[in-house]
């Protein structure tokens, strides 16, 4: 195959149709992988930006992942960590896609060892920023909510490219990027990579080509994905509340939700269990949700440390709030499945974005039992994770930071969710079409049956009804009324008068009962197409018309 074309599969194997995209000299390869496309992409631009100062770098000749032991810190040149900014330009990925995998390849520059974490995300835009020197260009980016902590193998050899040069699978973070709304397929996507968790004084580091010397070992974004598979749901809070822990006092009017202790309980603050519910979402047994997330608007400042603790009521039919004869919401049943949260700061009042966002709940949600409609609400529970309290509930420790969010109209807490529906989902789609049509089917049989015999019957009532109302020859012959030449004159007038037509008439019932019969089979074969593939999948595996709320979120 053509380098600089990536492949679109139709079919299994070989069986591919192929476009060419927009720059053919950033593709190395594209090929065909069974029914997903492969492409892969060379990095156009990079940068490097020291943690310490936020000096920025955009054409060195290789990249120190991350400590750079050139660059000088007040006066002195000891070394520091760095953040790597990596940019893949016009990814031809469609909207709706299904990432299977997704690695950066990395070539080796210098002999590089030792233990080492490295965390990557991606800038959690889909028209990011190009790189600039001004300080902090890079660290100030809005990330994805998704990232992965990398833990590369030793590099030996200058210039090897295998799978120690290779990041681990970063198909989470690619997918959160290409199933936000705005995602076109001409979009780029940044990488950031950096040391996860503090320094510690630690030197060690992987240092990897960066292109600018030879071309040819930039490093490559390599992505497989199945076109069209992956769906988005956004559904607003439908009801909020919030407990106090030490009484269980509970409000439902609030025009906030602190996470998780509120200033305004009286007689003084205390700590609390937050609940929220959403309303009708759609979460069938044949789904696999890939990323989900509760996306927060700011109430109030708040950059204290706090850790949260993320849960979900776990049953199918969740009781509302505030009702007296209702469970408290501190002692409703959870999952097994619990998320922690720890926030970075909230600056102002409005602010929404990355740090506004919950980690990755879609574990959570798997964990969920489903109900057998398809539809349900969804109750999630949010409180302080390990809380220790004082007798007057508030808590203690080093985790006693809070976060306030807003519920004032578009700003309230929405819930995300990026899914897709398994094979057994499409089959049993066939099943139930196959179903439906023999169902309909028969009940038109049944109705063509008795239009007939109703026809029938009725035709021979009428013959019936006709000879026995019309007059005996004999009783004719016989009339002493009519001479000859007028029974002459009647017979022939009768032979020349059109045959009854009554029978005429009821033949046309029969017609009409075949042609409405036939009508009635095409459009249960077409209701029933409808019914089981298109209502059925849109109803049960969340149509993307009916949930999808049209709003920029990033």
């Amino acid at each position: 195959m053509p380098q600089g074309y990536p492949a679109v599969c139709m079919g299994a194997g070989s069986d591919c149709v192929t476009r060419q995209i927009e720059n053919p000299s950033t593709v190395r390869i594209g090929r065909c992988d069974g029914d997903d496309v492969v492409i892969e992409r060379i990095s156009e631009a990079f940068a490097e930006e020291d943690v310490s100062s936020g000096t920025v770098w955009t054409a060195s000749t290789d990249l120190e992942l991350p400590y750079d032991s050139g660059i000088t810190v007040i006066g002195v040149s000891d070394g520091d960590d760095q953040t790597a900014a990596l940019r893949f330009p016009n990814l031809p990925i469609p909207t709706g896609s299904l990432i299977q995998s997704a690695a950066i390849q990395f070539q080796c520059d210098e002999i590089s060892y030792g233990t080492l974490q490295l965390r990557v995300t991606a800038e959690g835009r889909t028209f990011p920023f190009s790189f600039g020197e001004n300080p902090f260009n890079i660290s100030m980016r809005d990330t994805t909510v998704s990232s992965v902590i990398w833990e590369p193998l030793d590099w030996d050899n200058a210039g090897d490219i295998g799978a120690p040069q290779r990041t681990i699978d970063l198909k989470q973070i690619v997918q959160e990027v290409v199933s936000m709304p705005s995602w076109d397929a001409s979009a780029p996507i940044v990488f950031l990579i950096t040391r996860a968790g503090p320094r510690n004084n630690a030197t060690s580091t992987r240092v990897a080509e960066s292109g600018v010397d030879w071309g040819s070992s930039k490093p490559s974004l390599q992505i497989s994905y199945k076109p069209g598979l992956v769906y988005r749901q956004e559904l607003m809070v439908e009801q909020f509340a919030e407990e106090r822990l030490v009484d269980g006092s509970t409000s439902c009017a609030s025009n906030d939700l602190e996470l998780s202790n509120d200033s305004g309980w009286a007689p003084e603050s205390g700590e609390q269990v937050v609940a929220m519910r959403f309303a009708g979402v759609k979460l069938p047994e044949a789904t696999t949700i890939h990323f989900a997330y509760i996306q927060f608007t700011a109430n109030e400042r708040g950059d204290a440390p706090v850790t949260l603790r993320i849960g979900i009521e776990r049953t199918t039919e969740p009781a509302r709030f505030c009702v007296p004869t209702t469970q408290p919401i501190s002692r409703r049943s959870r999952t097994s499945v619990e998320q922690l949260w720890s926030p970075g700061p909230w600056w102002y009042y409005g602010e929404s974005g990355v740090r506004q966002r919950t980690p990755d709940l879609s574990t959570l949600l798997q964990s969920l039992p489903r109900s057998i409609t398809g539809a349900q609400d969804i109750v999630f529970l949010i409180d302080r994770a390990n809380i220790t309290t004082t007798t007057t509930g508030n808590s203690t420790g080093a985790n006693t930071g809070t976060r306030s969010a807003t519920t004032q109209d578009s700003w309230a807490p929405r819930l995300v969710m990026f899914y897709s529906y398994n094979g057994s989902d499409i089959l049993f789609c066939v099943v139930r079409y196959v179903i439906y049509f023999l169902r309909s089917f028969l009940i038109v049989l049944r109705f063509l049956l008795e239009c007939s015999l109703t026809g029938i019957i009725y035709q021979s009532d009428l013959t019936r009804s006709s000879f026995s109302s019309s007059p005996s020859p004999s009783v004719q012959t016989a009339s002493p009324t009519h001479s000859p030449s007028e029974t002459s004159s009647v017979s022939a007038s009768a032979s020349s008068s059109p045959s009854p037509a009554p029978k005429k008439e009821h033949s046309k019932p029969k017609s009409a009962a075949v042609a409405i019969g036939v009508t009635l089979t095409l459009v249960a074969f077409v209701i029933a197409g409808l019914f089981c593939c298109i209502r059925y999948r849109r109803r049960n595996a969340f149509s993307l018309r009916s949930t999808v709320v049209a709003k920029e979120i990033d």
